[in-house]
């Protein structure tokens, strides 16, 4: 419960990361909940300013540039509210806020 407080979000942060098979990764959060998600989609859904245009908001990551066959090579917690990514094509600049993870998750629960 500390690390929750301790991080400045409103929300829970992830206790546990692992590569489930090569196109899943999941999330098992300080609140209990587990995620799985879709490799490709995380990719595919980065937030940062290459990805996303920063002043309109509009995606500029075209998703069939994406490799079918996209992997995270390594990720890393940036201060106490965001997963780094970085990827097989190279890709490294956005940071996934915890929130965002959340919103990410596709399981029935959180849709």
């Amino acid at each position: 419960m500390s690390e929750e407080k301790s991080s400045g979000s409103t929300g829970p942060a992830p206790k546990n990361i692992k590569q489930i098979d090569p196109t899943k990764l999941g999330i098992t959060w300080t609140d209990g909940h587990e995620s799985i998600y879709a490799v490709r989609y995380l990719r595919e859904s980065c937030p940062c300013a290459h990805c996303i245009d920063e002043w309109t908001g509009v995606k500029r990551l075209d998703p069939s540039s994406i490799p079918d066959n996209i992997r995270p090579t390594k990720l890393h917690s940036v201060g106490l509210y965001a997963i780094q990514f970085s990827w097989t094509d190279g890709h490294d600049t956005g940071l996934y806020s915890h929130d965002l993870m959340r919103k990410l998750c596709q399981c029935l629960e959180c849709q």
